[in-house]
């Protein structure tokens, strides 16, 4: 996702971290949004995309490789909540 630049982006990501299942990290410089859900697209009989060739660019432009679902987690930053969000913004950018 877009690096945040202004007050409205982080109010933006405060209000996408305020969901369930949903947390947002930095790495490398790159802000990143993970969905800790399941797509509801997963044929979990064969462990594929049931519609592979008509699926979203994100997950066109997405590889296995870079997926952060498997192995360790080497993020900057990863906020699990929005009181993470806020508490480093507040810290960071004076944004609170």
């Amino acid at each position: 996702m877009d690096t945040p630049r202004s007050k409205a982006d982080f109010d933006d990501l405060l209000w996408m971290i305020a969901h369930r299942q949903v947390s947002i990290y930095i790495e490398k410089r790159k802000w990143f949004l993970m969905v800790h859900t399941q797509c509801r697209f997963l044929d979990t009989d064969t462990n594929m995309c049931a519609i592979y060739e008509k699926r979203p660019r994100m997950c066109r432009d997405h590889t296995v490789k870079e997926c952060e679902w498997h192995g360790s987690y080497d993020f900057d930053n990863h906020f699990k909540s929005y009181e993470d969000l806020k508490r480093w913004m507040k810290k960071k950018r004076g944004l609170s």
